[in-house]
């Protein structure tokens, strides 16, 4: 099998090539994943980050506008999900909540004023 540059495989995706697009997956599993276990500290849930970056990838690899660049617009969206992620996560905290858990572990002055 012949080396194909992502560009020609972002080319082929557009045109309708999910085997592709499957290509592109392989190239940098590892790299989403390892972007994704630094920012999550979690293998767990990096993994599945991980398939939800791959996803968004190739439902708006039509945006990408220098295909050659593609590996590193990859992982500003694997950073984008993480950390939209970690977002979401901590919003769900409840504010009072975290004051309680940082006193039993001995942290209650680094919680900020208003908790």
């Amino acid at each position: 099998m012949t080396y194909l540059s992502d560009p020609e495989l972002v080319r082929r995706t557009l045109q309708g090539d999910t085997a592709a697009f499957g290509t592109l997956v392989e190239r940098y599993k590892q790299v989403v994943y390892g972007v994704c276990v630094s920012l999550l500290g979690d293998f767990a849930l990096a993994q599945d980050l991980a398939q939800d970056v791959f996803l968004k990838a190739f439902q708006h690899v039509h945006r990408l506008a220098m295909p050659e660049r593609f590996g590193n617009w990859l992982c500003i969206i694997a950073r984008n999900e993480c950390r939209l992620h970690l977002r979401q996560a901590h919003a769900t905290v409840a504010p009072g909540r975290a004051f309680y858990d940082q006193a039993s572990s001995g942290q209650a002055h680094l919680v900020p004023a208003e908790q």
